[in-house]
């Protein structure tokens, strides 16, 4: 059953032969420990470590009033107890005249009560059968003297020790002034129904709880009122932790940095954390990760065995008992590896404004080409599978794809199918070199590639003595009879007998500069800008 708000103790004691009391309240409340927020007690238990009892108060705000006394002072017992009832001491004592005992019947029966002088004269007695419970009895005496009050039954006898104060005019005598509960003036000087007792000094334990929190405990040895204030701590249920992705810095061809910030445990330890990367979307710990401790707050991670050229997804993470929590992602692409001429180039083209169709193919390269010694080409026609076989190779697979002047897109010819199948342009008339904005080498290899110039194909031709297609299929280019598109519909045309390549230099607004072949001629010429035909990229 709840306590009421405030609950009533009354403790009576003795100090020199003087009768001292104090009413002090106790007043507990609740706050959260994080945010300082005033809570709603659901109880307090009050535990009297010295009397070895306790009382639980239940209201959001709970008070304690104890009217309480200093234990008794003058060397007698502050009560004394058998297997049957129990004496508690006078109060108030010292007396003047008259005073009260309250003896507690364990379980019904006899009782015999005297009160003696000090030289053990019997001045009063009186004897009666009584109900369990507690049971209030009257002294009077008409003189100063110190007495002695003696309580006994059929098995056991204890005396406490009384001092008069004062005379009275009620003769000598005892008497029973009631139960508790039956209507008589009661002194809550004794344990109250609870069992609770308290003087001024003992040492109290306060336990506090509050739903959602962790119970708190208060100690003290209260002699005037106070507040308690307890700081409850909220029991946590943790959660994932919380990580940001850092930028990447200092990439290189096979390396890089990146790293994150824990910015929250979710409540529970952060045990592992860094970075996560893949090619595809969405990285987890199942791909490439590093480990860089725990905790939160600021990482660096360092990325190794990246491949070079590739593009990369990234998030960094946490890990803690509840489980893995990734950051926001990132992209990055790694450096072009470091080329040497005569290595290989893979290329993965994809299907867009340069290339018609999706594929990947790994192109040689040579240099020490007579006329311009010091470049580096590659070995294949831009778009094609592999190195051609012969000059007269037909194979769409090694004429790779066609290009109108100045235009990015390429188009690939299966022969009779051109992809993509768009409206074909068969007109065009600028007043503009090939630009290095829509130069496919540029885009498909990197800033460092382009379309040949018109000189540099003019002086291997020279160089090379090319007059007909043996010189460039003998060259180490290996430039085979490749054919083109004609300008009118883009329609394809003499393919494994005619090799014509485009230099980046215009004869006028509507024709460029190209490199040309057959059987018969090998030539520097000029033809109409719409027309489609190979390329062959170089670097410096």
């Amino acid at each position: 059953m709840k306590n009421s708000l405030s609950t009533l103790f009354f403790l009576s004691f003795i100090i020199h032969g003087f009768s001292q009391r104090t009413i002090i309240t106790l007043t507990f409340r609740a706050i959260d420990s994080l945010t300082q927020n005033s809570l709603a007690l659901d109880s307090v238990t009050v535990k009297n470590l010295a009397e070895n009892c306790d009382t639980t108060l239940y209201e959001a705000v709970s008070v304690l009033t104890l009217d309480a006394t200093w234990p008794v002072g003058i060397g007698e017992p502050a009560s004394g107890s058998s297997g049957s009832f129990e004496v508690m001491q006078n109060n108030p004592n010292p007396f003047p005249g008259s005073t009260l005992v309250r003896i507690r019947m364990k379980h019904a029966g006899e009782l015999n009560l005297s009160v003696y002088d000090n030289q053990g004269r019997k001045l009063s007695a009186f004897g009666n059968r009584f109900e369990k419970g507690w049971h209030l009895f009257g002294i009077s005496t008409n003189s100063s003297r110190e007495l002695f009050f003696k309580v006994s039954d059929n098995t056991a006898t204890k005396t406490i020790r009384l001092l008069n104060a004062g005379s009275g005019n009620a003769g000598e005598r005892i008497y029973w002034k009631g139960q508790e509960g039956s209507g008589s003036a009661i002194l809550k000087s004794f344990p109250d129904a609870t069992g609770f007792i308290f003087y001024l000094g003992n040492l109290l334990q306060y336990t506090a709880y509050v739903q959602g929190y962790h119970a708190t405990i208060l100690s003290d040895n209260p002699v005037s009122s106070e507040t308690y204030t307890f700081a409850m701590l909220p029991v946590f249920t943790p959660t994932m932790p919380s990580v940001e992705t850092s930028p990447v810095t200092d990439i290189m061809q096979t390396t890089a940095i990146s790293g994150g910030n824990v910015t929250a445990d979710g409540g529970a330890t952060v045990i592992g954390r860094g970075v996560c990367w893949s090619t595809t979307s969405t990285p987890t710990m199942a791909d490439n990760y590093t480990t860089d401790g725990g905790g939160t707050g600021s990482f660096v991670s360092n990325l190794t065995g990246l491949t070079a050229n590739t593009p990369y997804y990234i998030r960094a993470y946490a890990i803690n008992s509840v489980g893995t929590a990734y950051g926001n992602e990132l992209t990055f692409s790694t450096l072009p590896a470091v080329f040497t001429c005569g290595s290989s180039i893979t290329i993965n083209h994809v299907t867009g404004a340069v290339a018609p169709v999706d594929k990947t193919v790994t192109y040689g390269t040579v240099t020490n080409i007579p006329g311009e010694p010091a470049k580096c080409w590659i070995t294949s026609n831009l778009g094609a599978d592999h190195q051609a076989t012969s000059v007269d190779d037909a194979t769409e697979a090694s004429a790779g794809w066609y290009w109108q002047f100045n235009r990015r897109q390429g188009y690939k010819h299966t022969g009779t199918i051109r992809t993509p199948n768009s409206t074909w342009i068969n007109s065009i008339n600028e007043n503009s070199d090939w630009t290095p904005d829509n130069d496919p080498c540029s885009i498909e290899f990197g800033s460092t590639w382009r379309i040949p110039t018109a000189a540099e194909w003019t002086s291997l031709d020279a160089s090379g003595n090319w007059a007909d297609w043996t010189g460039p299929w003998n060259s180490g280019l290996k430039l085979h009879a490749a054919g083109y598109l004609d300008y009118m519909l883009g329609s394809l045309y003499y393919r494994g007998s005619e090799g014509t390549y485009w230099s980046t230099g215009k004869l006028n607004s509507t024709s460029g500069i190209y490199l040309g072949f057959n059987s018969n001629f090998g030539y520097i010429g000029n033809d109409t800008k719409a027309g489609g035909f190979s390329i062959r990229c170089v670097r410096d």
